[in-house]
């Protein structure tokens, strides 16, 4: 087992190796492109709508931050498997080590992206809180559940390429349901209690409750989405087994 995890990590490092070699701009691409993203949202909602307040920037990029992890991390894990079909050709290799590879490679670049966001709060007057020591367990809510749902899909594609087409055109939907630019506490209810069923806008709550507000995040709903991506990641290691031997022929 350690054996793997040690692949793992060194295929991490080696895809964001390659990656950054294959532009001039390198490793300062993962901090341009995130900006160039955060940037134009904030000038849209706050110089072009004109109701900008003391907390509408920074409730605006911690949603961004958090959705932008998800749309980059989904896509790429999905297409993990398919994606290393040359590498488990020349050796055997457990399946689920493609979807891990790929959700630490979007990772690190997410971490990046955060100590970003986070300098960002300090220096616009937001006073970090004890609340803040809740931040690593929010992230790693986030990383399980984004791999857990992206390996049951990683198991599937190689059988129903249609898929990576449905994610990509299920993301825009989902980016409004999940309360990036909006508030969903101030929505009425019943809305308000089916948007939360999301746990992606459960986490971009949390993470404003804890970043912008100070508080503490809701343990229950972070323990249902520790739960939640527990047996999902069970079903998705399930498949890959079943599968295990299918996956080269498939792909051939």
């Amino acid at each position: 087992m350690l054996h793997y995890v040690e692949i793992i990590f060194f295929r991490a490092y080696a895809d964001l190796k390659a990656e950054a070699a294959r532009g001039y701009l390198g490793v300062l691409w993962w901090i341009l492109e995130p900006l160039i993203y955060l940037g134009m949202f904030s000038f849209f909602f706050v110089y072009i709508r004109q109701h900008a307040d003391g907390k509408l920037v920074p409730f605006l990029l911690t949603g961004l931050v958090a959705w932008k992890w998800f749309a980059s991390t989904l896509p790429a894990c999905s297409k993990s498997i398919a994606g290393g079909v040359n590498l488990m050709r020349q050796v055997y290799l457990p399946k689920y080590i493609f979807p891990w590879v790929s959700a630490l490679t979007n990772a690190f670049k997410f971490l990046v992206v955060f100590c970003l966001l986070l300098t960002f709060l300090l220096v616009t007057g937001v006073r970090p809180t004890v609340a803040w020591l809740a931040l690593p367990l929010l992230v790693a809510a986030q990383f399980f559940f984004m791999l857990a749902v992206s390996g049951v899909l990683a198991a599937l594609v190689p059988f129903v390429p249609d898929l990576n087409q449905i994610i990509s055109n299920m993301l825009m939907p989902l980016f409004f349901l999940s309360g990036v630019i909006f508030d969903i506490s101030r929505i009425p209810e019943p809305f308000q209690s089916y948007l939360y069923f999301n746990p992606l806008a459960a986490l971009i709550a949390d993470y404003r409750r804890v970043l912008i507000d100070g508080a503490w995040p809701g343990w229950g709903g972070l323990g249902a989405i520790f739960l939640l991506s527990a047996v999902v990641w069970a079903a998705a290691c399930a498949l890959m087994r079943r599968f295990d031997r299918v996956y080269p022929k498939v792909l051939a």
